[in-house]
C-alpha cells in the first residue's frame, strides 16, 4: 500500500474527503490556466478525460446534494 494511502487511513474521513475535493478544485483551477496554451484540440483522448472529470464531478455534487438535503431534514424543527 502506498504511503498516502495508508496516511489516508489513519486521518479522519471528513478531514480526508475535504482535502481531496479542495485539492481537486485546486487542480482544476491550474488546469484551466493552461487551458488556452496547453490545449490545441488535436488531442481528442485528453477532451475524453475532461469529460470524465465533469461526469464524476456531476455525479459527486448529485450524491452530496442528496446527503445534504437528508441531514438539512433531518436537523430542522420539528413542528408540533
Amino acid at each position: 500500500m502506498p504511503l498516502d494511502a495508508a496516511f489516508d487511513i489513519t486521518r479522519p474521513k471528513a478531514s480526508t474527503f475535504e482535502e481531496h475535493i479542495m485539492s481537486a478544485k485546486f487542480s482544476l483551477q491550474k488546469a484551466f490556466a493552461y487551458l488556452t496554451e496547453g490545449y490545441n484540440g488535436s488531442n481528442k483522448d485528453l477532451l475524453e478525460q475532461a469529460d470524465a472529470v465533469a461526469n464524476l464531478s456531476h455525479d459527486l455534487h448529485e450524491q452530496m446534494s442528496k446527503i445534504h438535503t437528508k441531514f438539512i431534514g433531518e436537523n430542522s424543527p420539528r413542528r408540533r
